[in-house]
């Protein structure tokens, strides 16, 4: 894997002050031979950094340049080389103010080594975000897109991009300057300087199932965030959105936790028992759902709906797209605290917690329509002398992740485990060893990919 340096100076609201990029070279060689080790200047190196179009630039290939030491920078202020000052030739010294701007098909990443790669930009929880109030608040200040499609993020691991060797792709930029004054510096919270990263075992070249994200609320007190988390290399971890108002001063809420990927839209409950839908660029409440009870643990499936186990109840609910809510069933198991709930095809797992009765790990069988329950099986009870948080998938999150895999993930717990992932048996809710650790996660969604997301 190698990490190469973009620095990004701003000024006049632009983000070009000396956007740099560093430059190939081994990482180890180990050798009783003569070796000669040439640093290439960055349109000639491994990862070749240039124009997009190279010698033929495209229009907005102007804003790329290399500098003295062959390094390419972006240069959107009166810093740029065809910024003259004259009439006749005025690039402008900036991006407009308060306002959305395209610059398509900027700069090139050349695949100039000896095989494939996955290249991304790195993420980050301190990325500059639009504040609260503006247009498009909560969004990146800047973006990084494929060529011209800006709904191709190429910002975060799961957004990585093959490069098939000798082969280039270009990248764009879009910026969000509302909210912000003259010489403001868009990335300044991140130093000016982002990372691109190109890795040649990454898993961008396999099937995007096979490396789909599970998404968490991060938890404590303070603002949570929806986060996405990398399967199976858990500490790649990408920023979906603050939930900035929602239960600010609750360490285990916002919770109930659901994605519906045929729509791309987030869904999460507050303590008061309300839902709330976030579809990628705002958010909607839905009202109050089920009991009126507080809602932990929750899972998207079966025609558009979001199930869900009301805190101190029995009953297995469900809510449509409008808010319309109904009791599926009676699990017939007293008090449930949850806890977690995850579905597979007509299948749906309840992981409760020890808090008032034993924790239990449970298999619900829906019916064919999903408004109905079959049948209710208790895979593993904590009262059992070989059943602990430890071992079995009993007050713990989960979900689904690719090829039908259950995870868990320990958060709140106490016994020393927390942030610890596994994978758990169906048959009889036994847990693996440790397969991945971050920090905890207050609810989990099962793992898909919104719908404008492609490879």
């Amino acid at each position: 894997m190698k990490r190469r340096q973009f620095v990004m100076g701003v000024g006049s609201a632009s983000i070009g002050g000396s956007a740099l990029l560093g430059t190939g070279a081994f990482s180890r060689v180990e050798s009783q031979r003569s070796v000669t080790i040439e640093v290439a200047e960055d349109p000639d190196a491994y990862l070749g950094l240039d124009k997009c179009g190279g010698d033929n630039p495209t229009p907005n290939g102007s804003y790329a340049h290399l500098d003295g030491n062959g390094h390419l920078e972006i240069l959107m202020n009166d810093e740029n080389p065809t910024h003259n000052g004259e009439e006749d030739n005025y690039l402008g010294a900036g991006i407009n103010s308060n306002s959305t701007t395209w610059f398509d098909n900027v700069f090139q990443i050349c695949n100039q080594g000896k095989e494939d790669i996955c290249v991304w930009i790195s993420d980050s929880e301190s990325w500059p975000r639009v504040e609260g109030g503006e247009p498009d608040a909560g969004k990146r200040r800047v973006e990084f897109y494929l060529g011209a499609d800006d709904g191709r993020s190429l910002i975060g691991e799961e957004n990585a991009i093959g490069i098939p060797l000798g082969e280039c792709v270009c990248v764009g930029i879009k910026t969000r300057s509302y909210g912000l004054s003259e010489e403001a510096e868009l990335l300044e919270a991140l130093d000016n300087t982002i990372e691109i990263v190109a890795d040649v075992d990454g898993l961008c070249f396999s099937d995007p199932e096979e490396r789909c994200p599970i998404y968490g609320i991060s938890q404590g007190t303070g603002v949570q965030q929806i986060e996405a988390i990398g399967i199976p290399n858990f500490s790649d971890t990408s920023h979906i959105v603050d939930l900035d108002g929602f239960d600010e001063n609750e360490q285990y809420y916002p919770n109930g936790l659901a994605f519906d990927d045929d729509e791309g839209n987030w869904y999460f409950t507050t303590q008061n028992g309300d839902l709330h839908v976030y579809d990628g660029s705002g958010f909607e409440t839905l009202g109050q759902i089920g009991t009126g009870s507080a809602v932990a643990g929750a899972a998207w499936f079966m025609q558009g709906h979001y199930y869900f186990v009301p805190n101190g109840s029995s009953d297995l609910w469900r809510v449509d797209r409008n808010g319309d809510d109904e009791v599926v069933g009676d699990l017939g198991i007293d008090s449930i605290n949850l806890g977690d709930v995850a579905i597979e095809g007509t299948t749906t797992y309840i992981s409760t917690s020890s808090s008032g009765s034993p924790a239990q790990f449970i298999e619900v069988e829906l019916s064919a329509s999903g408004s109905s329950i079959d049948t209710v099986d208790v895979v593993a009870d904590a009262s059992d002398s070989d059943v602990d948080l430890t071992s079995h998938a009993v007050n713990k999150q989960i979900a689904f992740g690719p090829d039908g895999i259950l995870y868990a993930h320990q958060a709140g717990s106490g016994v020393g485990t927390n942030g610890n992932w596994y994978t758990v048996d169906l048959a009889n809710g036994e847990l693996s060893d440790v397969v991945g650790e971050t920090k905890e996660y207050t609810d989990l969604a099962q793992c898909a990919f919104p719908p404008s997301f492609t490879r």
